[in-house]
Parts: structure tokens; C-alpha cells; sequence
């Protein structure tokens, strides 16, 4: 369009076009779904994780390296996922 003349089109921009041809996740959104789920779920805002990927989960093996280290665990999950 900007070829046609019209002044106000904006420029291509291919960075954005390249993302979406890798698969670009959403790039917007509140965050209300996980709020809503949490709330149908019947768990607290303290036992849910807002940003799930910085949750450290310690598996049996490195539990089995660090022996000396006492890791904390979710105890909502060990009872079933509600107190």
C-alpha cells in the first residue's frame, strides 16, 4: 500500500512476519485464565505459581546427588493438590 502512495501505510516488518513463520506464541493476553482456573480449582493464590517455568521441581536423582541439601517440597501436592 505504501508502494501505491498512501502515505499513512506503515512498513513491513519482517522480524514479525519471521516469528509468525517459526510459530510466535501469543504475545498478549491478561493472564485471567490461570486466575480463573485456580479459583474453579479451589486453590489459593499463595499455592498457585504465576510463572510456572521458575518453579524448581527436584527429582529423585538430584535429590540423590545433593544429599545434604534439604529441598523444600509443595506439601498441596503431596496431599492431593488442596489442604
Amino acid at each position: 500500500m505504501r508502494d501505491a502512495g498512501d502515505d499513512e501505510a506503515q512498513m513491513l516488518d519482517i522480524d514479525f512476519v519471521e516469528a509468525l513463520e517459526y510459530g510466535m506464541p501469543p504475545a498478549c493476553g491478561l493472564g485471567y485464565s490461570e486466575r480463573i482456573f485456580w479459583s474453579l480449582e479451589g486453590i489459593s493464590a499463595r499455592e498457585g505459581v504465576p510463572f510456572p517455568q521458575l518453579r524448581q521441581e527436584y527429582d529423585e536423582v538430584t535429590k540423590a546427588i545433593y544429599p545434604q541439601v534439604t529441598f523444600e517440597t509443595n506439601h498441596a501436592d503431596e496431599k492431593g493438590g488442596q489442604e
